[in-house]
Order: structure tokens, then C-alpha cells, then sequence
């Protein structure tokens, strides 16, 4: 199968999982959601326990557990937005990760951006600054005021490591098979998040009453992650996928929580905010041209 169909039907079926997650956020604390949540991605991938190899060097092992760890980091980061924000806002603010992707692809990858990815980058650019803009676009400083909100410190530290995570992907993946990457690297995130749980107060009864509250909302997100991040590994080990053509065809995923999420949410401004969406998927195409 070619690389971009599997992106494609991966960037598909995550977009629905974030509305899920969405839902789900609305009612539980971030940290309650991305324990449980990364607990049942983890308790669901032992069924590919006989396939994973352990026995990896330890250069393997060390980039795989720092892979864990900007995951970790990366996912809370985006889960708070998501949980304070409209998803039709939060979403396609994914869409401008290239920014960061392109030039550390280039520095430690030796992917070369073109002209024509350059100017799709522009096209992201624009699609942000409409929905930044509160909808008045005619007011040039009024998308700054997101230099004045906690939001874009979560922003530009989930982008820069969820880059960085996708570097790792393409650079591991050529040594280590595609699940015991996933397997490893499931099970030390998943370390991650319920160390913390241990280390605090009332960290466990804040899973038990996660799992009470939004079991099937939270097992069917992970399910649905769990099959979107199979495509996307098994895309990327393709030779031909280089990992700034995949992320941004991943990033159509917003296109669909966007539009889903906005319409089950009520979201206000919402015809401005997809069709910003869409100045930015068109800027994401010319990206992996």
C-alpha cells in the first residue's frame, strides 16, 4: 500500500479520536485524562507482546525512552489546550508544526524544503492568523494577543516537541521494527504518566474516577489512536514517506476534528474557523509537494 493512503486513512480516523478526547476533557482535569488515557493505550497494545523485541542496543533504548518523555510532555501540553479551548480553534494551530519540522528535517534529517514548500508555509502562516484574529481580520495586531496568554507557551512547546518526537520516528524506525518501537515506547509513557499518579496525593483515585466517569469514551479514543499511530509508523517505514511529506498530510486530522468537533460543540465562528482550516490543509499540501 502506498505511504500516503495510510497517512491519510491514519490522519482520518485521529481526527475523530480527538473529538472524543474533547468530550472527555470537558469533564475530567488533564492530567486525570492523559494517565488513563496512556494506561489503556499501553493495556491494549499487549496483544503485540509476542512480536515486540527487547533485546535492542543502548543507543536504541536511550532515544526510544526520550522519545517517551517528549511524548509525555507534548501530549499533556496539547490535552490542556484541548481541554480550555474550542477544538475548532485548537486543531489547526497543529497545522503550522511544519515550521518547526522543516528545518530540523533538513538540520538532522537532510530533508530540503523547495520554493513551493516554502510558500505553503505562508499559506499556514495565514490560515493561523485568521483564526487567531477573533474574526476580525482587519485588525492586524489583534492575533499578538496570544503572546499574552499561557496558551502559547502550551503552543510552542507541544510544536517543538511533537517535531522532535516525529524526527526520532523516521530516525529509530529505520533499525527497530515498527512494533516494538510502539510497544516500548507506549509502555515508558505510560511509566511516565502513572509515576506521577503514584507521586501524588489522590493521584489513583483520580484514575478510578476517570475510568467510572468515561471508560468507554476514553478505551474507544485509545483504540482509535493506537490503530491511527500503527498507520503512521507503518507509512513512515516506507523509504519513499519522508517525515516532512508525512506530518503534514497527518495534520489533515484537524481538518476533520475541526469540522466534526465544532459542529457537535456549538462552537461560534465556526464557517470562518474551517475555512481558515482550509487555507491551512492547502498550505500543508504544497508543504509535501
Amino acid at each position: 500500500m502506498e505511504w500516503y493512503i495510510l497517512v491519510l486513512v491514519s490522519a482520518f480516523v485521529f481526527g475523530i479520536s480527538e473529538v472524543i478526547k474533547k468530550k472527555v476533557l470537558a469533564k475530567e482535569h488533564t492530567l486525570q485524562f492523559t494517565s488513563s488515557f496512556h494506561l489503556v493505550i499501553f493495556a491494549i497494545i499487549l496483544v503485540l507482546l509476542p512480536k515486540v523485541e527487547f533485546y535492542l542496543t543502548g543507543f536504541q533504548w536511550f532515544m526510544i525512552a526520550i522519545k517517551s518523555a517528549f511524548l509525555a510532555l507534548a501530549a499533556f501540553c496539547f490535552f490542556r489546550l484541548l481541554r480550555h479551548y474550542e477544538i475548532s480553534e485548537v486543531e489547526p494551530l497543529k497545522n503550522i508544526s511544519p515550521l518547526f519540522l522543516l528545518p530540523l528535517g533538513f538540520a538532522l534529517l537532510g530533508e530540503r524544503p523547495t520554493a513551493l514548500n516554502l510558500s505553503g508555509i505562508l499559506l499556514l502562516i495565514a490560515g493561523t492568523y485568521i483564526i487567531e484574529s477573533d474574526h476580525k481580520i482587519i485588525n492586524l495586531k489583534e492575533p499578538f494577543r496570544i503572546l499574552k496568554e499561557k496558551k502559547i507557551v502550551l503552543l510552542l512547546v507541544y510544536l517543538i516537541f511533537i517535531s522532535l518526537c516525529a524526527i526520532i520516528d523516521r530516525y529509530i524506525i529505520k533499525t527497530v521494527d515498527i512494533y516494538s518501537y510502539y510497544f516500548i515506547q507506549s509502555m515508558l509513557t505510560a511509566a511516565i504518566f502513572m509515576g506521577i499518579e503514584f507521586a501524588r496525593k489522590d493521584g489513583m483515585n483520580d484514575l478510578k474516577n476517570a475510568f467510572r466517569r468515561d471508560w468507554l469514551a476514553i478505551i474507544t479514543a485509545a483504540i482509535l489512536v493506537v490503530a491511527s499511530d500503527i498507520l503512521y509508523l507503518k507509512a513512515i517505514a516506507i523509504p519513499a514517506a519522508l517525515i516532512v511529506l508525512v506530518i503534514p498530510m497527518k495534520r489533515l486530522s484537524t481538518l476533520v476534528s475541526a469540522f466534526i468537533g465544532g459542529e457537535l460543540f456549538h462552537e461560534k465562528g465556526l464557517k470562518i474557523k474551517i475555512a481558515a482550516c482550509l487555507i491551512m490543509v492547502a498550505g500543508a499540501w504544497m508543504v509535501i509537494m
